[in-house]
């Protein structure tokens, strides 16, 4: 991948990360709306049509949910319920549980994203507490890899440097996640726009950064 393309995927992969880990206030939501005109992302060389109608009808999903009023409150509750913040999860974001023959938290894939943070001088905020491999927590890793715009923060970075991370590490389990996601959302802010199955804030739709090989 060229440089600039890596910069762009790492300040893509950076927004993502947030929305993933934490359930945007007002004034995010204000702030990744407006994006849809300046997305790094857009209109690159490696986008098919099918993947620019789908990253189209996701940003005019974002944009009707903050037209129709949809408040961080709404947002926080759909994403609480999907993702199981304070209750069971409805499609966790643990990429053990999709991965794993059991459906476990902190199984081998668990393990495997630990060991390759720390090959890379990161580790997860809540080692031991809270699972390393969260959907949310994997992207920053990745953005932290891929340009100088990822801080790792989100992974607790010790060395915001290449390290010896391995580049091709990439959420692999997005496909069976975007799977068991579809209509789960039941704001505008979440849900599947299903042209084709893959919704606005997943990071399989909008970053050839997370599947190219």
């Amino acid at each position: 991948m060229n440089p600039d393309l890596l910069d762009r995927c790492a300040a893509a992969l950076t927004v993502l990360a947030r929305l993933q880990l934490t359930p945007p206030d007002e004034e995010t939501m204000d702030q990744v709306a407006g994006l849809a005109g300046q997305w790094p992302l857009s209109g690159l060389p490696q986008e098919t049509p099918d993947a620019q109608q789908a990253r189209e009808n996701g940003w005019q999903l974002l944009k009707t949910s903050r037209r129709d009023g949809e408040s961080a409150e709404h947002v926080r509750d759909d994403q609480d319920r999907l993702y199981g913040i304070t209750a069971r999860a409805l499609i966790p974001p643990y990429e053990s549980v999709h991965r794993n023959t059991d459906g476990l938290i902190f199984d081998a894939a668990t393990l495997d994203v630990r060991s390759m943070y720390r090959r890379a001088g990161l580790r997860a905020p809540a080692l031991g507490r809270e699972p390393d491999d969260h959907l949310g927590l994997e992207l920053d890793f990745l953005a932290s890899r891929q340009g100088v715009q990822g801080s790792g923060a989100a992974v607790g970075a010790v060395d915001a440097g290449p390290g010896g991370a391995d580049p091709g590490h990439r959420p692999h389990f997005c496909p069976g996640h975007r799977r068991r996601r579809p209509s789960a959302g039941r704001r505008g802010w979440l849900r599947d726009h299903r042209s084709p199955p893959q919704y606005p804030q997943h990071p399989c739709s909008w970053c050839p950064c997370t599947i190219s090989p």
